[in-house]
Order: structure tokens, then C-alpha cells, then sequence
């Protein structure tokens, strides 16, 4: 087995069959689909079983209680079998030439990591993220840390081919299983960590749904705990690998105004508004991240904000 594509599951009957195509679609042909129904209270359930009846030999479906995305992506990855692993949504799609044209740069420069482009049109003509690494060239892993610190278009897993071997699967992510948002770049992490060669493809051959009714479009109260737990770990990794500490901290006070903004614009009474605010001014992530980062770094709204924060913080 050469691919396997893990799909987490969860009520998503309208768009599951078209993402499920998507990859029996696919022009090379040596994958295997995991599909892991993650406590589905829809017919998702019912659609996975269907494809693994109709496709024993290509999809396996595996049903579990619901305990969210990070440890339902875990363990798709756990029973996966291939070489190489793709991580696909399944609100989305992947274009019917994408594991032929991943399987033709492996044969051709045997990449640990193959990083590709996503788009928001199923003709897969726009492109969503903005990555500025030469085609087709070994990326310097230090062009990886700084992307990681200005731009979070490089921190999915589904726009990435990763080499099974290097994701650290005998590691218990079950502590982290309030993690909701940043979970991709938590597992990235040690991915990056473990490889050496990267190789950047600039093709749109992934279709990212925008769905409203997904967890980046609703509110969590977990939402600052989430991107600070990541934010904590990421400073562990550019520890290790000699990170100029002043950008992991602007990074990380970018995260903090990010969850100031989504905060602010959340449909929530005002009182609890100026609660989560209070919780983030309070905290050591916010206040380590003021002293040591660069404000200089950040456009003027964030750093207006950033100030306005460390006023909460007296």
C-alpha cells in the first residue's frame, strides 16, 4: 500500500459522498481510504459503511465515540497502512490527479514531506494560501520556521503528504483532546522536527470547503486555552531548534489579538466578553509574549490592541 487517505467523520451527510469521490475518482489507483466516524448523530455513519460494503478492498471504516477532530485524525493514522499518509476533511475534496501527481514527485526526489496548494473552487483555479517556496526545490528547514511564525497558511496537515514514518504515532495525544483549534500545527510539529527533505508543488490539488457550520465558524470557550496550549509547545520546538525567541513571541502575541478579535466579534453577551478578555490579559502566555516579542513586527491595529490588553493585565 503506498497511500492511505484518513478522513475524520462527523455529521457531514451532505458533503461526505463527493469528498468520498473524490478519491475513488483518483487516475492512481494504489491507495487505501480510511474513513473514522467520530460519534456521527447524522447518516455519515451509514454513508461510510455503504463505500467500505461496496469497496472492501480500498476503504475501511472504523466507528468510535465522539472525542473530536485531534484524536479522530490519530486514529486514522494509527490504522493506517501506507507509505505516505494524506489527511483530507470530509467537507472536502481532493482533485482527480493529486495522488498521481504526489506519486510521480516522490519517485522523482524521495521527499519526506510533499507540500501542495489548496483551493476555495471545485475547478481548482484560485488558490487559498500564499506559500512563497520554490517548486520543486528542497525547502531549507529554516524557511519552514519562519513561515510558521508569520504566516499560518503552512501550519495544515491537509495540504501535506507526509511519510508515515515520521509521525510520531506511539505518542498519547489524549491530554491535548480539548484542543480545537491549532491541533494541525500541534501534530506538525513533531512532523517537521523528524524530516529533512520537503519539497513544495505549486498545484491547487486540494478543494477547502468553506463551511459555516464548522468549528472555526462558531464560538468555543476553550478557543484561548486551544491556541495557547499549541502556542506553548511551539515555543518549545523553536527552543530546540534555535528560533530567535523575539518571533516565536510576536507570533504568539498575534495569536493573542487574534483571540481578542474573535472574542470581540463573537455573538456573546458583553459581560462574558469582558471575562475571556480579562482570562487572556491574565495569563502568563499573554504576558510572557508581551515582554519578549517585537511589536514593531505587527501592523498597528494588533499592536493597539496588544496594548490595550496589557492595560487589562495591571
Amino acid at each position: 500500500m503506498f497511500f492511505s487517505v484518513v478522513i475524520p467523520v462527523y455529521n457531514v451527510e451532505n458533503y461526505l459522498e463527493e469528498c468520498i469521490q473524490s478519491v475513488l475518482n483518483q487516475t492512481f489507483r494504489d491507495f487505501e481510504i480510511i474513513l473514522i466516524d467520530d460519534g456521527s448523530t447524522d447518516n455519515s455513519p451509514v454513508i461510510c459503511d455503504y463505500y467500505a460494503k461496496q469497496y472492501p478492498d480500498l476503504i475501511n471504516t472504523y466507528h468510535k465515540e465522539n472525542e473530536g477532530l485531534l484524536l479522530t485524525r490519530r486514529k486514522g493514522f494509527e490504522l493506517s497502512n501506507g507509505k505516505y499518509i494524506l489527511s483530507l476533511d470530509s467537507d472536502d475534496m481532493l482533485r482527480s490527479d493529486t495522488i498521481e501527481i504526489l506519486y510521480n514527485e516522490i519517485k522523482r526526489s524521495n521527499p519526506d514531506v510533499i507540500v501542495f496548494d489548496f483551493s476555495c473552487d471545485k475547478e481548482y483555479k484560485t488558490k487559498r494560501n500564499n506559500l512563497s517556496f520554490t517548486p520543486g526545490q528542497l525547502i531549507d528547514k529554516t524557511e519552514i520556521y519562519k513561515v510558521i511564525n508569520t504566516d499560518a497558511s503552512f501550519n495544515n496537515l491537509a495540504n501535506k503528504c507526509i511519510k508515515r514514518e515520521l509521525i510520531n504515532l506511539d505518542y498519547d495525544y489524549t491530554k491535548y483532546k480539548f484542543v480545537s483549534n491549532g491541533e494541525d500545527l500541534l501534530q506538525l510539529l513533531p512532523i517537521i522536527d523528524n524530516a529533512e527533505r520537503f519539497i513544495y508543488i505549486n498545484e491547487n490539488l486540494y478543494y477547502y470547503r468553506t463551511n459555516e457550520n464548522s468549528i472555526t465558524h462558531s464560538f468555543s470557550e476553550n478557543y484561548f486555552r486551544s491556541v495557547s496550549t499549541v502556542g506553548y509547545e511551539l515555543r518549545k520546538y523553536m527552543e530546540k531548534w534555535s528560533v530567535n525567541k523575539k518571533f516565536v513571541y510576536t507570533r504568539n502575541m498575534r495569536t493573542c489579538v487574534g483571540v481578542f478579535i474573535y472574542i470581540f466579534n463573537a455573538n456573546i453577551k458583553i459581560n462574558k466578553k469582558c471575562k475571556y478578555i480579562k482570562e487572556i490579559a491574565k495569563s502568563d502566555f499573554f504576558k510572557s509574549s508581551y515582554k519578549n516579542c517585537n511589536l514593531s513586527l505587527l501592523p498597528i491595529k494588533q499592536r493597539i490592541v496588544a496594548h490595550f490588553l496589557f492595560l487589562f493585565s495591571i
